[in-house]
């Protein structure tokens, strides 16, 4: 069931705050606690408090139960005013915050290995070196110029609401962060005109140069 909310994470020994959003609240907490105990959390300063006080001192408290339309805006707000430690990033908007930085295959597996206390072994290095150049595909193809355009192209969506209303313009990292999905398939195919909407909006591949209001 969507319930867009504003949460935070609270540590009961300090008090100090991470602020988050989500649609789903209940698979947010679940999804945080999983990366912090398997140490993976995108924000070091709550990793590192998760791992000094224990899970048994963090708590997950809704701020506001808000709308899809306004959830950045409301999530802005609480940034602006509260102003949370554990934050690393303190902008929420569709197009800023940590939803449009890309890591490299090579920045996420250094940062896992960090965490771990390891090293990259010379054919991890050579792995993730090869998987960044761009040079294999699926099928063994080398994708040329005029491919990855289309496909650079096609990074970007826009949502509306059932009345046809635009809504927003998101790229992939965003659209799984807001609604929590691994694989965009059905919007997709709302896309194309397989189905006619998807999690509850209808959607668009984005076109270069295309005009939005």
């Amino acid at each position: 069931m969507i319930e867009p909310v504003i949460y935070k994470i609270v540590n009961a020994i300090n008090n100090k705050i991470y602020v988050g959003s989500t649609i789903y609240k209940t698979k947010r907490w679940r999804a945080h606690k999983s990366l912090l105990k398997n140490g993976y959390h995108h924000s070091p300063h709550l990793q590192r408090a998760w791992n000094k006080y224990g899970s048994e001192n963090f708590v997950f408290e809704v701020l506001e139960t808000v709308t899809i339309t306004n959830i950045h805006d409301r999530e802005q707000f609480y940034l602006d005013t509260l102003n949370p430690e554990y934050n690393v990033c303190k902008d929420a908007g569709p197009r800023g915050s940590r939803l449009g930085i890309k890591h490299t295959e090579e920045s996420k597996e250094k940062n896992r290995q960090a965490q771990l206390g390891k090293k990259l072994s010379d054919e991890t290095k050579r792995k993730i070196s090869k998987s960044n150049t761009g040079k294999h595909t699926n099928k063994g193809r080398v994708l040329t110029n005029e491919h990855k355009n289309k496909l650079v192209k096609k990074d970007f969506f826009l949502q509306f609401d059932l009345d046809g209303k635009l809504l927003n313009k998101l790229d992939r990292i965003q659209i799984r962060e807001i609604f929590e999905i691994t694989h965009l398939a059905n919007i997709v195919s709302c896309c194309t005109g397989r189905v006619k909407s998807a999690y509850g909006f209808t959607w668009k591949f984005y076109q270069e140069n295309q005009h939005i209001n």
